[in-house]
């Protein structure tokens, strides 16, 4: 049952985080956008500061939430950030999402925890070789790569996206 409490607070924190980060991220000029002097501007403000404390909070509700129950129980919990994100935002901006919008996150909220229970994850082992993780490592850091480069290329949502 504390797993289920600290997955719930892991998807609240990361949610209530990404706003806190959007909010700050708002208030600097686009033509700051993928330069090191966005960082040097979002330090100064608090708004982005409680964001990145949030993403702390968050991270030790998941090592948690994780170290306390099954990564099966637990990791479709987590999939309620989006809803939660979007709750937190809509009140924040003063925004109110469309039904379309709602309906899409109903779907993919779904899906997620459909996939999760229909997987029916078990087994598996508590070490993994200390190599084994280098390929993944290079992967996905050429993949991350890539998309920044290609990402200075464009502009405005595609950018941020």
């Amino acid at each position: 049952m504390i797993s289920v409490l600290f997955a719930v607070l892991t998807a609240i924190s990361n949610g209530s985080a990404s706003v806190l980060q959007r909010r700050a991220a708002a208030t600097v000029p686009d033509t700051e956008a993928m330069r090191f002097s966005l960082i040097a501007r979002l330090l100064r403000q608090k708004v982005w500061l409680a964001g990145i404390g949030l993403v702390l909070v968050a991270a030790v509700c998941q090592a948690v939430a994780l170290g306390t129950g099954p990564i099966s129980v637990v990791q479709p919990i987590f999939v309620i950030e989006l809803p939660a994100t979007l709750l937190i935002a809509g009140c924040l901006f003063r925004v109110r999402l469309p039904r379309s919008a709602w309906s899409g996150v109903a779907a993919v909220t779904c899906g997620l925890a459909l996939g999760m229970a229909a997987a029916a994850p078990g087994g598996g082992s508590e070490r993994v070789a200390g190599t084994a993780w280098i390929p993944a490592l290079l992967l996905t850091g050429a993949a991350e790569a890539g998309l920044i480069v290609w990402s200075l290329r464009l502009r405005g949502n595609a950018r941020a996206a």
